[in-house]
Parts: C-alpha cells; structure tokens; sequence
C-alpha cells in the first residue's frame, strides 16, 4: 500500500507543546469559599492600613523632628560669636506678651476699683480711644511682625548689656530683681512707722483706689506747634455721678496685695508662656542690670538741667538764616519773633519760660538750650518742628524726683544702647518672622 493509501483524509490533530503535554483540557479553577474570599480581602486592608500609619508616622516623625529639635535650634540672630535661635526668641516673645497684657491690666484694674468704669471691658475700650500708651500695647498683640522685631532687638541688646556688665563688673542683687518686679505693679513698700510715734489723724478720702496701683503716666501730645517740648498731658476721664469710696488698705494688706498680684503673674507666666520662675526672674535680672549700668555709666544724679529761653521757629534754613543774621545786626528777637516766628510764641516774643532740658523735650532742643552760651544768639537747627533761632537767658541745676532721674537716665542709656547695637557686628536672619508666637492672647482679667 502506498502510503498516499495510507491517509484517511482527515486534518491532523495540532502539536502538543512541551508546556501542555499531561494537561487535562477540562481543567477547572481551583475553587474557594466565601470565608477564604473574605479572609484574603481583609489580609489586603490590614496590609494596606499598615503602610498607610507607617507613612503617617513617618511623616509625623519628620514633622516632630522638625518642630522640636531642627526649627527651635535654628538662628534667627547673631552678635559676634554668640547666636540667638528661634527657641529662645519664641519664650521671650510669649514672655513680651504677658509683660504688655499686665501693663494693660494695672490700667484696667485702676479704673474698675476706682468706680470709673462698670467693667475691665468698658475699661479697656475707653483707655484704647484715650491713651496711645495703651492703644500701641493693645495693638501690639495683634502685629505680630513689629512685636517680633521688638523682641528680636530686645534679645540682641540684652546680649550687650551682658558683656557690658561683664566688662564693667556689675552684678544685681536679689532686692534690685524684687525692685524691678514692684515697678510692674507700681508697688511702694509701705514706710515703717515708729510705733510710738503719735499717729497722724485719718482722713476718710472721697475715692480711694488701691493704694498699691498707680495709673500709667499717660503722654497725649494736644494740637500745638508752641514749643518744641514733647506734649503732657493727663487722661481725662468724666466721673460717674456718685462714686463709691473704697475701703484703705492697710500696710499689711497692701502687701498682701501684692504678693498675690506676683503670684497670679507666676501661674500666668506657667501657663500662657509655658516658662519657670527662674526664668522670669532673669527677665527683670536684665531690667536691673540696665538700670546699674546706665547709672554706672552717667553716674548719680539729684538734680537736672534747666533753662530759661526764647526761640524763632519758621519752616526753612533760608529763612532762619536770614532771621539769624537779623539778630546778629541788632534787630529786636521780640519783633522779628512776632513778625516771622509761626507758632504759638510769636505773640509773645519768642518766650518759652523755664524748660526742662532733659526731660520731655526734643533731644535737640535740649541739648542746645544745655550748652548754649548765655546770651548769645545761636546757629540756625532743625528740630520735627522746624528751623529754630534760640537765645538761652538763664540756666540752672534743680531738684528732680526720683522717677525723673530714672527716667533721663533711661533714655541716655536706651540712645547708647541703640548706637551699639548699630554699630556691633549682628545680623538677622528672613525667616524669623514666620516663628513669631501668636499666644498666649490678650486678657482682660487677671484670671
């Protein structure tokens, strides 16, 4: 047979590859029950949760990192070889605040016991309208990038007045820190009284408010262009009809007052600035060596400089000069004051009286109307109000309070400060402005 013969006339069957040789062609899925199903998905979402709170953790990690040990130990300032990072910058801010939130409050505090105002918020309301004092301390809790800057400069001048006092020697004793403390609250420690002196006969007072609290010297500059002399003036309240007057606290209770007023700003410090004491106590350490250095530095004072002068103010050096020359030429200082000087004086032929010279007055002024010759005409100066001719006609060394020494010392040291600053090797950096606190908020209550 041939092996055409041979064929039956049907296709071939295909090739079976290696892969499929033994495989049942009806070979089913393996099959699984619902549970297995149900297990296997749950297997998935545990698998996926994990991932998903070990991505979260991570990322919190960083987050933590980042907030607790990178940004606090990064510097926002420098002066010299000694660097100010963002940790010290945010506790002195928060420090800041409550400090300017318990200027607020003695004010407050005042005007309520004294039956001025029903409440702290009528109190604060009526003091923001009338008192810059308090409308800039106010207003300062909600700018955070110039309260920032405060505090910023602050940190680098207490960084000079560490090595002043250092290279002065200067040290501050426990009293001068207690001393600074007091002024906060404007606390005068009752005077000791012989007990066998005769006592004075009391004197029941129509309104007494708390003994322990004076009101902030209030600086509210009236529409004047008189004087180049700073404007001072005192909140004028109008009082409710009747007052009720409050009761005299004794020494003892004056005190007790206190210590509980320094306890409150304690826990307040605690809570709201998140700091110790010790901490606060080095806030007024730095007070107290300021005040020993400027006096280190300017020496004891009990008395200040006065002067007797008239002046020609107008609003150009052109003018001035011509006024000057006048002057020079023997032309009367009355008259020409009367006919060119353009404030409040004119009519009075240039008079200005008896002026303090360090105290209350343009910085410039003072200073002229201090070394001025007697007698003699001076150069044309400029001062914010204009172009000053001056003649000093008398000039003398008078008594002054202590709070008025404190206070020029305060401001010859505060321009020292500012100068040094200036001119020391410092810098900032741009991002500090995003780590200013915006906490602990202000307050109208102790509480």
């Amino acid at each position: 047979m041939t092996k055409r013969d041979k064929t039956t006339g049907l296709p071939k069957p295909p090739k079976k590859t290696e892969g499929e040789a033994g495989k049942s062609p009806n070979t089913l899925k393996e099959y699984r029950s619902r549970a297995e199903r149900e297990s296997e998905i749950q297997r998935i979402v545990l698998i996926g949760t994990a991932i998903a709170i070990g991505i979260t953790a991570f990322v919190l990690g960083i987050a933590f990192v980042l907030d607790q040990i990178i940004n606090p130990s990064r510097v926002v300032a420098s002066i010299g070889d000694q660097s100010i990072n963002v940790r010290e910058f945010q506790e002195e801010v928060r420090i800041e605040r409550v400090i300017d939130n318990q200027l607020i409050l003695n004010d407050i505090n005042f005007y309520v016991e004294a039956g001025i105002f029903g409440d702290e918020v009528e109190a604060v309301n009526a003091l923001y309208q009338n008192d810059p004092n308090i409308r800039e301390l106010v207003d300062g809790f909600s700018a955070n990038d110039q309260f920032g800057l405060r505090v910023l400069n602050t940190l680098i001048e207490n960084r000079i007045v560490r090595q002043e006092a250092e290279a002065r020697g200067i040290t501050v004793t426990d009293e001068q820190i207690d001393e600074q403390i007091r002024r906060l609250f404007r606390f005068a420690p009752p005077e000791e009284t012989d007990p066998e002196a005769t006592p004075e006969p009391e004197v029941t007072p129509t309104v007494t408010p708390t003994p322990f609290v004076s009101p902030t010297p209030t600086f509210t500059p009236q529409p004047t262009t008189e004087v180049p002399v700073t404007a001072t003036a005192t909140l004028q309240f109008t009082p409710a009809p009747t007052i009720t007057a409050l009761p005299t606290l004794t020494p003892d209770e004056q005190l007790t007052a206190f210590n509980d007023d320094v306890e409150t700003l304690y826990t307040r410090m605690s809570r709201d600035a998140g700091v110790s004491r010790e901490r606060v106590r080095q806030y007024f350490e730095i007070l107290a060596l300021r005040e020993a250095i400027a006096r280190d530095m300017f020496g004891e004072r009990t008395t200040l400089v006065w002067a007797n002068t008239r002046h020609i103010i107008v609003d150009s050096e052109e003018k001035a000069r011509d006024i000057y020359e006048a002057l020079l030429n023997g032309e009367s200082f009355a008259s020409l004051a009367a006919a060119n000087g353009t404030d409040g004086t004119a009519q009075r032929g240039g008079e200005l009286g008896w002026l303090n010279t360090e105290l209350g007055i343009d910085p410039t002024f003072g200073e002229k109307a201090r070394t001025l010759p007697i007698g003699e005409i001076s150069e044309p100066f400029q001062t914010d109000f204009g172009w000053h001719v001056m003649q000093v006609r008398e000039r003398e060394d008078r008594e002054a309070t202590i709070d008025e020494v404190d206070s020029v010392l305060q401001t010859q040291f505060s321009e020292w400060l500012e100068e040094t600053r200036n001119n020391s090797n410092y810098e900032t950096s741009d991002f500090w402005i995003d780590f200013v606190p915006s906490d602990p908020p202000l307050r109208l209550t102790n509480s």
